[in-house]
């Protein structure tokens, strides 16, 4: 018996079983679909730190195309950023400038001296800098931050090798429970008379 839209199996009758053939099509995309997956599993770290790494760098690598001339590239960028971070530039990093700082964070009262429009937040994202106070990256302090810190740790971390004070030590029991059991009372037992 097949089952199909318009007649559903009485409640003693068993629908028809799914096909068993699969296509040749079909299996070259689940095992494509299985590398892929394995493949991530496997070097999930390397990915992530490759991706922080590019991530980063990106948002880095604008302040000096900018002061290099090369405006379209950086305005890209500052364009792609802008979906991930709010690029307010008193919250932002600043690099170069005239004032030989290499790398810099203004007041919203230097940067309104500077040209960047006060009237509200869309405003003053626009202003990217200038080359008397350098040009910000692409995201701001908070997002610097956080994927530095999350691209060190990434870095720093080695999957199944934890440091020695990490480890248990080999005496010691395991989660709250077995440490309960170990002291030799627990609440069901009544105390020792």
């Amino acid at each position: 018996m097949t089952v199909t839209r318009d007649r559903i199996p009485p409640a003693g009758e068993q629908p028809a079983a799914p096909p068993t053939h699969v296509g040749s099509g079909t299996r070259v995309l689940i095992r494509a679909t299985q590398a892929v997956a394995v493949g991530w599993a496997r070097h999930w770290l390397l990915l992530l730190n490759l991706f922080l790494a590019l991530y980063l760098g990106g948002a880095y690598l604008t302040p000096y195309l900018m002061s290099a001339g090369y405006t379209g590239p950086a305005q890209a960028l500052y364009t792609l950023y802008g979906f991930t971070c709010h690029q307010l530039p008193q919250r932002s990093y600043f690099f170069g400038g005239e004032n030989g700082v290499i790398f810099a964070s203004y007041p919203k009262e230097v940067l309104v001296a500077n040209g960047a429009d006060p009237t509200n937040d869309l405003t003053m994202r626009r202003f990217v800098g200038n080359p008397q106070l350098g040009y910000k990256a692409a995201i701001a302090h908070r997002l610097s931050g956080l994927y530095t810190g999350a691209l060190v740790a990434g870095l720093l971390f080695r999957p199944g090798a934890a440091p020695a004070w990490v480890a248990p030590p080999p005496d010691a029991p395991l989660g709250a429970g077995a440490l309960h059991s170990a002291h030799g009372r627990g609440r069901h037992q009544p105390p020792h008379q």
